[in-house]
């Protein structure tokens, strides 16, 4: 043991390979012979002496070799660090950043999780706005994340980094007013689900701000928003905006809803700016709807159908969506499976426009697949799962219908949208291998999937851009049963070459994994499974086709294949 930790460090090894033919010399025995009279000193070796000398410079250049090859594999690692981290009160909101560079001699070629957690589980920090760059010269549009537990997992999307090169997340918060000790705690961990393979995995990085000290702002509510009530009837609707900092602006909106506590309820939400700072009343709002959703055309390739969805604002205010994460009036879009009945996400689409007057109207374009479609809805302004325009009507910005109301019968019916007929793309995992690679630590693993179905396999409008298309669990089992699910899982690269597969076809995914050879002596059989992945990477992208994976397919039951290796 004490052996195979020295040969990590190429001065050990060196001190090894010369202690042991120290030791040999020093043992050695001198015998003394006689020639001419002349007493001469000749060192005579037995043979078994001659075999040790030979295993001892074999063993001295093994633990060279071997010293070197660490060394090359260490090398030939990306290795992500903490440069540094900022914590300020900015304006109305608290502004902090971390900062994470690559200080090893290899790209970083998989997506990571930074995992941000604030507060100390019983005061925690529930809501972040945070900016994480697509690379480091374009800006991505905020994201609003929320998390009763105050940890945050965040899908790095400027990953590929270089050597030296470095990326920065930057978030702001409010501190809750129930907040209830004078520190911060907070805790950084980068590569959380440990995807990338570095010589040093030690990525975390905790400390505690002191919030009175550094003075960090909380959430604060106006003590004239307490209005006494007896019943509905004594609360107004409407509301304002604070003044607009640092693109942000808070806002304060009465409900109309007398609370069990005597008081009217108001609402208290930090959001991006709109065009005023003044208090507003309900026949001064906007009013969104989705007015109607009609159909355009089917693209018989993929079996998608393309609808136009028109938006009108029937209220008295102007509409201002300028300030919103898309800059454009939104729509999120849901369809709704006949086979499971479950809502899943298509995603958002942003309209023709930022401004609504009263009474004008935009429209967007759009698509989802005829497969499996039972009803389309639609809400208008929905963003990542927040509301930005304040509207006298908060209760009629969505729209419903049934796929046969605005679809003709003849489009609907070739291509068997049924649940006794559904046309669907069937993943299998056609073969597999797992080989030595040249650096020393890892394996290379190959798996060719197929498409076995009757449609092509389409990659989710949903699935996030930092994942391929298609991906594959791996585990190690034992005949006891006992089953290890490997923790770096394999994807398609998420390039358009391979974002979909047609029907019949097949493609290879083949990656260099960190994996040593304890796991193939240790177990007794490999399986691999498509469009599956375990662990914490779920929560940052999450199944589109719950409990069944991100693709729907008529087979759910034959994607894996399992091998015996001894």
């Amino acid at each position: 043991m004490c052996m195979c930790m020295c040969i990590k460090n190429i001065s050990c090894v060196f001190f090894l390979f010369f202690m042991l033919l120290y030791m040999y010399y020093k043992n050695n025995n001198y015998k003394y012979i006689y020639m001419d009279e002349q007493e001469t000193q000749v060192k005579v070796m037995s043979k078994s002496k001659t075999k040790m000398a030979i295993a001892v410079g074999f063993l001295g250049f093994a633990a060279l070799a071997a010293g070197f090859a660490g060394l090359r594999t260490n090398n030939l690692k990306p290795d992500l660090v903490f440069v540094k981290a900022t914590a300020v009160a900015d304006g109305d909101m608290n502004k902090f950043s971390i900062t994470i560079q690559n200080v090893g001699r290899a790209t970083v070629t998989s997506p990571f999780v930074l995992n941000i957690k604030l507060g100390d589980h019983q005061n925690v920090i529930k809501n972040l706005k945070v900016l994480n760059p697509l690379s480091s010269s374009r800006r991505a549009n905020y994201e609003n994340l929320e998390s009763e537990s105050g940890s945050f997992d965040i899908l790095v999307k400027n990953f590929k980094l270089g050597r030296g090169q470095s990326t920065t997340i930057t978030y702001w918060f409010l501190i809750p007013s129930d907040y209830s000790v004078d520190y911060l705690p907070f805790t950084y961990n980068w590569d959380s689900t440990n995807v990338v393979s570095e010589p040093d995995e030690s990525n975390t990085y905790k400390g505690k701000f002191d919030i009175i000290k550094m003075g960090l702002i909380k959430e604060t509510f106006s003590t004239n928003s307490m209005i006494s009530c007896q019943s509905d009837n004594d609360c107004g609707v409407g509301g304002g905006v604070s003044m607009c900092t640092n693109e942000q602006q808070v806002s304060e909106f009465s409900t109309g809803k007398c609370l069990a506590t005597g008081v009217c309820e108001v609402v208290n939400t930090v959001g991006p700016c709109t065009d005023s700072s003044v208090s507003s009343t309900p026949s001064t709002k906007p009013d969104l709807i989705v007015e109607d959703i009609s159909f355009t055309r089917v693209v018989t390739s993929t079996d998608n159908v393309i609808f136009k969805v028109t938006i009108k604002n029937i209220g008295e205010g102007k509409a201002d969506a300028t300030n919103t994460p898309l800059g454009l009036l939104a729509v999120q879009i849901e369809r709704q499976s006949k086979i499971t009945g479950d809502w899943m996400p298509v995603g958002v689409s942003g309209t023709f426009a930022s401004v609504l007057n009263p009474g004008e109207e935009t429209y967007l374009n759009s698509g989802v697949t005829l497969i499996d479609t039972a009803k389309i809805r639609l809400t208008v302004d929905l963003q990542n799962g927040s509301s930005y325009i304040v509207e006298s009507d908060e209760n009629n910005n969505q729209l419903t219908k049934d796929i046969e109301e605005f679809v003709p019968s003849d489009v609907l019916h070739p291509v068997a949208t049924s649940i006794s007929d559904p046309v669907l793309p069937d993943l299998i995992i056609q073969n597999f291998s797992i080989t030595d690679s040249t650096y020393a630590g890892m394996k290379q693993v190959s798996v060719t999937i197929k498409n076995i179905g009757d449609a092509p396999a389409l990659r989710p409008s949903t699935m996030h851009q930092n994942f391929g298309t298609f991906v594959v669990q791996l585990y190690f089992m034992n005949d006891n049963g006992s089953v290890y699910a490997f923790p770096q899982y394999l994807s398609s690269n998420i390039y358009y070459s391979t974002m979909n597969l047609a029907t019949g076809k097949e493609m290879t995914i083949s990656q260099e994994v960190q994996m040593n050879d304890t796991f193939l002596t240790s177990y007794d059989q490999i399986k691999m499974k498509v469009d599956w992945v375990e662990g914490s990477v779920t929560s940052v992208a999450p199944f589109t086709e719950p409990g069944r994976g991100y693709i729907l397919e008529s087979n759910e039951d034959n994607n894996e294949k399992t091998k015996r290796f001894r």
